[in-house]
């Protein structure tokens, strides 16, 4: 009888998998909305594929609340009513249009421990189309991110690598993945196929021209984020 669920997009993918693995399917289902972590296209296009339903994404934070909301065609629209956004250099000076700096917002609806410019530590950029205002998250706080040749990438490239393994037979449906000192050990509980090093081996190579000193598969518990019930699905200890 659900008709409408909000999950991280790690979790919903989870539970799309399962669906799909399972041949079953959540026939009142009408929407999905997404939050907590950073929404790739490529992620949007598999989740509306695995629960064969439109995916609206909803970005915000604890300390502020909703801050943009999907309008259907892809874009995050601004809540101009909820909150000020502004994008600011590492100067702390403001950006113009289409210019990447990082977000500020100022909370419009908690009036008893209101937040003024915080600092969400997440980066993006806005533009204006039709008078209305748009964000584009590029870098979230919800993951780490991972310097590959001299170029820094989200995270969610991640999720793209689970994305490609699940493709070529896999099942994978619960993952992590942890850099330290060059190694990167990919935390699968519920498979325990040994081959995926090759794999994922090779797609770093052809997708990034990079290789690790080392890749283990593991099959550990996954870690949760302090103060959270989230699940980080990388976690860089380089940095």
């Amino acid at each position: 009888n659900v008709s409408w669920m909000q999950l991280q997009p790690s979790f919903a993918y989870k539970i799309g998998r399962r669906l799909v693995h399972t041949k079953k399917n959540l026939k009142n289902l009408k929407f999905l909305e997404v939050t907590g972590e950073l929404l790739t296209q490529e992620m949007k296009t598999t989740l509306c594929g695995l629960f064969n339903v439109p995916v609206f994404n909803l970005y915000g934070i604890e300390e502020v609340g909703a801050i943009a909301y999907d309008d259907g065609l892809g874009n995050l629209e601004i809540l101009e009513g909820n909150c000020i956004l502004e994008i600011l250099n590492d100067e702390n000076m403001r950006c113009e249009s289409e210019i990447e700096g990082n977000i500020i917002v100022t909370g419009l609806v908690n009036h008893v421990m209101p937040f003024v410019r915080y600092k969400t530590g997440d980066r993006g950029k806005f533009f204006i189309q039709n008078d209305k205002k748009y964000l584009i998250v590029l870098k979230a706080r919800s993951n780490d991110s991972i310097l590959l040749n001299g170029i820094e990438y989200d995270g969610s490239i991640f999720f793209n690598l689970v994305e490609f393994l699940n493709t070529n037979g896999k099942n994978i449906n619960s993952f992590q993945f942890i850099l330290k000192r060059g190694v990167l050990t990919c935390n699968f509980p519920d498979i325990k196929e040994k081959d995926l090093a090759f794999l994922i081996k090779n797609y770093f190579k052809e997708n990034f021209s990079y290789e690790f000193q080392d890749i283990v598969i593991s099959n550990e518990v996954l870690e949760i984020k302090k103060n959270s019930s989230k699940i980080k699905y990388f976690i860089n200890q380089n940095i």
